[in-house]
């Protein structure tokens, strides 16, 4: 995703890939916005039920129709998950 040694282009840019990587060196979740790397995200799960919390880190501030975007792919996923709810930090 982030690195690739062979040369492929990648998908985040170099500025940005510490924040694509918790501290622990594992890869967090990735905003893709046509196909590039616009912010990164990490969920806390509260219970079967509920996604809960999504910290979300995104690189530039978003425009209202993208935020909207990504909310509603969150839902989805929440949806999908069997979710009551999601909120995005």
């Amino acid at each position: 995703m982030g690195y690739a040694p062979d040369g492929r282009r990648r998908l985040v840019l170099r500025d940005v890939q510490d924040r694509v990587y918790n501290e622990a060196g594992d890869g967090l979740g990735v905003v893709l916005v046509e196909g590039a790397a616009s912010g990164a995200w990490e969920a806390r799960f509260a219970g079967v039920a509920s996604l809960g919390r999504v910290d979300l880190d995104l690189f530039e501030r978003p425009g209202a129709s993208l935020m909207r975007a990504i909310e509603q792919r969150f839902e989805a996923v929440a949806a999908l998950l069997g979710a009551r709810s999601v909120s995005l930090d």
